[in-house]
């Protein structure tokens, strides 16, 4: 299996994490709260501010939490493929 395979392997188990995340109520509306993202992406609070501020994610706030597009998350798995 070549490195390309293999990435594309991956992606597309990321991709069904997301489905099961999301099949688990995790989402609501198509968006996740950024708790369930930094968890997931093993990702710092640096880390997802950088990937808000830009524009990598979409994000919608109400009062102090963040919730994020779950296709803006696809969408960065994707661009993000190497060995194409």
């Amino acid at each position: 299996m070549n490195d390309t395979q293999k990435i594309l392997n991956i992606l597309t188990a990321l991709q069904k994490d997301i489905a099961d995340i999301k099949m688990g109520n995790i989402t609501i509306g198509g968006f996740t709260s950024r708790k369930h993202i930094m968890r997931f992406f093993d990702l710092c609070d640096t880390s997802m501010n950088t990937l808000e501020n830009t524009g990598q994610l979409k994000v919608s706030k109400i009062g102090r939490r963040k919730f994020y597009d779950i296709n803006s998350i696809k969408e960065l798995l994707n661009k993000n493929i190497t060995g194409k």
